[in-house]
């Protein structure tokens, strides 16, 4: 820490001992003032001083409480540094003081009152300083990794599955067309039925190169105990969920909308009219005539 040693020129000698103290603990301290030039300069330089440190000690004596001493103008020097002096302002008593005469701003923080060598005192009270500046940070680290470590994991999550989807998606860039007929003849039918909720699905074999998206039917009902057709009409259907329409694989579609005009019919037929998928360029090169 830098640190600021305010003192009366009769009390250096405390001083010295103070600040050596704490430079043996690796602290920066001023507090050797007889250096700076007399006049507008030191006033300066004491000011620059006491802005670039983090806490100013000052030792309270009948000396540097007399008025007129430039002990008391350097208080003032960091009431303007730091308005609220916790943390930051150790008043140190190194001699019986009449109390009335202690400034209010130094009041308004402990008084360190040392009971044995006045040197250990002030060491152990800023040791208990940094003690608590790194138990704040802790807590401070505590919770911003509480904060951001489910934002980090869920991030880490949609990255890695939209990595995985764009590596293995089929998805080609020309998706969503009709598939050409030498390649509708690569796709056979395996089943198909009208389900309890009157809908229709079908599974097919894609021994094509295009992943498939869409798949168009025709549906035809038959009149029971007969052959004759009753009615067709053309059916559209989706990749059913957890299908992935990849090719050489087979795939689950299911139509888009209710069939109740097959209510009561049990016979019917269907067969692939057209298909939507996609293909990427190799699979578009390798279908050009």
């Amino acid at each position: 820490m830098r640190l600021f040693l305010s003192y009366g020129s009769e009390d250096r000698e405390v001083a010295r001992e103070i600040a050596a103290a704490l430079h043996a603990l690796g602290h920066h301290v001023f507090f050797d003032r007889t250096a700076l030039a007399p006049g507008g300069e030191f006033h300066a330089e004491i000011s620059r001083q006491l802005r670039m440190s983090d806490a100013i000690i000052f030792l309270l004596s009948s000396s540097t409480l007399k008025p007129g001493r430039y002990p008391l103008s350097e208080i003032e020097l960091a009431e303007r540094r730091w308005p609220n002096p916790a943390n930051h302002v150790f008043p140190v008593v190194i001699e019986p003081v009449d109390t009335t005469l202690i400034p209010g701003y130094l009041r308004a923080v402990t008084i360190i009152t040392p009971s044995g060598p006045i040197a250990a005192s002030i060491v152990q009270a800023i040791q208990n300083l940094q003690d608590r500046q790194r138990r704040r940070l802790r807590c401070r680290v505590i919770v911003a990794v509480v904060i951001l470590l489910p934002i980090a994991v869920v991030s880490l999550f949609v990255i890695r599955n939209f990595n995985f989807s764009a590596s293995t998606q089929v998805a080609p860039k020309n998706f969503f067309q009709k598939l050409p007929d030498n390649e509708l003849k690569k796709i056979k039918g395996i089943d198909g039925q009208i389900t309890s909720d009157l809908n229709f699905e079908c599974e097919i074999y894609n021994s094509s190169n295009w992943a498939l998206e869409e798949l168009t039917i025709s549906l035809s009902w038959y009149t029971p105990d007969s052959e004759d057709r009753t009615g067709s009409k053309l059916i559209t259907l989706t990749l059913a969920p957890g299908s992935s329409g990849d090719p050489h694989k087979t795939s689950k579609f299911i139509g888009k909308e209710k069939l109740d005009f097959l209510k009561g019919y049990k016979r019917y037929s269907w067969n692939i009219v057209s298909l939507l998928g996609g293909c990427d360029d190799s699979c578009q090169s390798a279908n050009s005539p």
